[in-house]
């Protein structure tokens, strides 16, 4: 037992290494993403769409095409642009945030100069406001801004922020960043949270260290979608009263959802769907095609960032000191199972340990506190996959081979027995009916002569064989050999309900296979003696050597009764003690009482002649 437990700590300790290494090396996002999903598939949305409180205006592939926009590149757009941003804000929305870098302006043509007039005096008034907030963004280290005109209208980094997300290893967005750097070497809210702080978001709930913000999807769909041109359309035709019941208080972003840039696949990929466009009352009522594609378009992201802030379901994570406590447990789950118990019943606990591991952490997602997901199952099925081989190979391994040596010296349940105990056998016995068998080689000293040492060896291994299978087939237990004498006990350390008539077919199958060999060279006849009766069964002996063995006046009755079969001419002498608790199946002839040696009372004694 304490060379299981030893194996059982290292293994836990070994699995749980390799539980912290996965997570922290390979499975954190996987983690996140799993979490949200199966999340997702219990709770469903946690909101409702309309409750979102950002709104998105896309462009998108259909814009190109309709009225107002066909036949002009985005570049010149800042007419439209203008429009759109002027409705939004008599529209009474609390904050713009606009995801795409206006780098170019029509200005720089000559024959154009003018065309972005009013789109300077909306950014102007918008940012003197604080209304609104425009991108740019860091490509390798090179910042691409508006274009100074445009800059210049809104107070330059005052109204300008990054909206960069960080893309991890596998090329899945799950964090955005919450900080970057100021003109004056401090750090300001980047894109997402300047929005959210404009909008009514306190800084000082941003937990203390935090530099990213992971996203926490809950929703089918992110936001509300609305297609700019319907927007636009709304706009020239003066129906503000219309946009106001959509867009009045909400943080509006403008996004562009193009099926060849800034697409991204997220944490949420496995749930999220594509929101179909709102119709407003005054548009064109034509619903854009959009994109067939997966990805999420990368406003989104700034949407799903500023609803966890606004609504206070910022994701957080277990500590590393809870997280490495759940690997331990896990770990130590995933070894005690496979190290102390059969394969089939560890099997069973250990998925029902990954069930409640499962559980538990989904319900800590529900709470916003995102657990290390996979790296607790690593740490539980590795601690299992190690714990069950180094059982297989090693500990299981040596276990047969020390019972396999034992078997040879002792019976092999007690072989069995001493193996399993913690401690070593002790002296002492207790009193229990059991049938002793006495057998002897009739004639063994006049055979001894006439045949060589080896050849007699042999010829007595393959006797005491045939007599050890006979008897341990039927639940004896051979106690030891004396000479060429067997004494064997039925009825002790396995228990049989009826070992006396166990001790008779023993018996009469020894002689049965003697007599077929009766004849031949080297073949030997035997005598058997039975007797049933209180015995004390236990280990007798000193301290240093023991035997497992027993005493009483039923051994020696056995052994006279064995001797008495020489005077009477018979094969298998049995008590009537023995008869008597074998009952009805066996075929004996009463040969009455007898006197043996070294006893007074007479003993009433059977010829066991066969089954009936």
């Amino acid at each position: 037992m304490k060379t299981r437990v030893r194996f059982a700590a290292i293994v836990a300790v070994l699995a749980l290494l390799i539980g912290f290494l996965t997570e922290r090396e390979l499975t954190r996002g996987l983690s996140l993403d799993a979490l949200l999903t199966l999340r997702h598939m219990i709770v469903g949305d946690r909101h409702l769409a309309g409750d979102s409180p950002v709104v998105v205006v896309n462009v998108d592939e259909g814009t190109f095409g309709s009225s107002g926009f066909k036949g002009y590149p985005m570049a010149l757009w800042g007419p439209q642009f203008a429009t759109v941003l002027d409705a939004l804000d008599r529209a009474d929305a609390k904050v713009i945030g606009a995801d795409i870098v206006f780098a170019a302006t029509a200005e720089t043509i000559p024959e154009l100069r003018g065309r972005d007039l009013t789109f300077r005096e909306v950014l102007k008034r918008l940012g003197a406001r604080g209304r609104i907030v425009l991108a740019e963004t860091d490509v390798g280290n090179k910042i691409i801004e508006p274009h100074r005109s445009f800059g210049m209208m809104v107070g330059y980094q005052q109204n300008i922020r990054r909206p960069n997300v960080r893309v991890g290893i596998d090329g899945v967005v799950r964090q955005v960043p919450l900080w970057q750097p100021g003109g004056d070497g401090s750090e300001v809210p980047a894109f997402g949270l300047t929005i959210a702080e404009r909008a009514g978001f306190d800084l000082a709930r941003v937990p203390e260290n935090m530099r990213f913000l992971a996203q926490n999807y809950g929703d089918a769909t992110v936001a509300p979608v609305y297609a700019m041109q319907d927007v636009y359309q709304c706009a020239i035709g003066g129906s503000i009263e219309s946009l106001r019941a959509s867009f009045s208080g909400k943080v509006v972003l403008l996004g562009a959802e193009l099926d060849i840039e800034d697409r991204k696949v997220t944490s949420g990929r496995a749930f999220l769907e594509r929101g179909t466009p709102q119709t407003l009352p005054c548009s064109t009522a034509v619903q854009p095609e959009g994109s067939a594609r997966t990805t999420v378009p990368g406003v989104f992201i700034h949407a799903q960032t500023i609803n966890d802030l606004l609504r206070g379901e910022i994701a957080r994570f277990w500590p590393i000191g809870f997280g490495m406590l759940a690997f331990a447990t896990m770990a130590t789950a995933g070894s005690v199972f496979s190290i102390f118990l059969r394969a089939q019943t560890a099997s069973l606990l250990l998925a029902g340990a990954l069930l409640v591991w499962l559980s538990g952490t989904v319900a800590s997602a529900s709470l916003d506190w995102f657990a290390p997901l996979l790296g607790g199952v690593t740490a539980a099925v590795a601690a299992f996959l190690i714990g069950l081989g180094l059982r297989t190979f090693v500990i299981d391994r040596e276990r047969r081979r020390m019972a396999l040596a034992l078997s040879r010296y002792l019976d092999v349940h007690l072989a069995q027995k001493l193996m399993e105990s913690d401690r070593p056998p002790e002296l002492g016995g207790e009193t229990r009916e059991v049938t002793i068998w006495f057998s002897d080689i009739a004639g063994f000293s006049t055979v001894a002569e006439t045949m060589d040492a080896k050849e007699l060896v042999a010829q007595l291994n393959a006797h005491f064989t045939l007599i050890g299978q006979a008897i341990e087939a039927e639940g004896g237990i051979i106690d030891k050999y004396v000479g060429d004498a067997v004494v064997a006990i039925f009825g002790a350390l396995v228990p049989l309900p009826n070992h006396a008539a166990a001790a008779m077919r023993a018996a009469l199958k020894v002689q049965e296979r003697l007599g077929a060999e009766a004849g031949k060279e080297g073949a030997f006849k035997i005598r058997i003696g039975l007797n049933t009766g209180s015995c004390v069964v236990g280990n007798v002996g000193s301290i240093n050597r023991i035997n497992y063995t027993a005493i009483g006046d039923s051994v020696n009755v056995a052994a006279r009764l064995e001797a008495a079969n020489k005077e009477l001419g018979t094969a298998i002498l049995a008590s009537e003690s023995t008869v008597r608790a074998a009952g009805p199946g066996f075929v004996c002839r009463d040969l009455g009482p007898i006197h043996v040696k070294g006893r007074a009372e007479v003993v009433v004694v059977h010829d066991v002649v066969g089954l009936a």
